[in-house]
């Protein structure tokens, strides 16, 4: 955690542990205004213009409207894309599309969405999935399929994304070009 703070022209930098993230009454709308347009990224320097006024920048924190767990957050899209234009997405925010590591983290994932894209495709060899920094996706550590996935239905499911309806739950292939709702992960400080 970083504290900024501005006096006429000079400005310091202190680093360490602080309680809360604050900001003078007047600019809370307008921070959070332009927090919910950029994903909840917010630049300093527009909030710090004013002399003699601390601002608290909390790397551990999420963004607005992400979720956390662990050391990562969570971004559960509203809108539908295909997986291309979901990762695109996730990677303007500053993250990715989600790599599953644990069962945890699976099942916390499920909580958030009915369904939804993910990180791991088939695209570069059938049948071998990878998450998209290039890991292979395996079950080792507890991750599960929806029953019966991946099935490769039609010779064109080679997307992933995660399912929670009724007794199709769990990891599933799906055609790259269908329309869904999208997770992007990033990692805090």
């Amino acid at each position: 955690m970083a504290v900024l703070h501005t006096a006429g022209n000079e400005v310091t930098l202190e680093v360490g542990v602080y309680e809360e993230l604050s900001f003078p009454e007047a600019q809370e709308d307008t921070v959070a205004q332009r927090a919910s347009k950029t994903g909840g990224v917010v630049s300093l320097v527009n909030i710090t213009k004013e002399p003699n006024k601390t601002v608290v920048a909390n790397n551990s924190t999420c963004f607005l409207n992400w979720r956390r767990l662990g050391s990562s957050c969570y971004f559960v899209s509203s809108e539908r894309r295909n997986w291309d234009r979901s990762r695109q997405d996730c990677q303007e925010r500053g993250a990715d599309l989600v790599i599953i590591n644990t069962r945890e983290e699976q099942d916390f994932l499920h909580n958030l969405t009915q369904a939804a894209w993910i990180g791991m495709t088939d695209r570069e060899v059938e049948g071998r999935w990878r998450w998209v920094d290039g890991t292979p996706v395996t079950t080792a550590d507890g991750l599960f399929w929806a029953p019966g996935q991946p099935d490769d239905s039609s010779g064109g499911e080679d997307c992933g994304d995660i399912r929670t309806q009724d007794r199709f739950v769990g990891l599933n292939d799906a055609n790259c070009s269908v329309y869904e709702a999208w997770i992007c992960e990033r990692t805090t400080g």
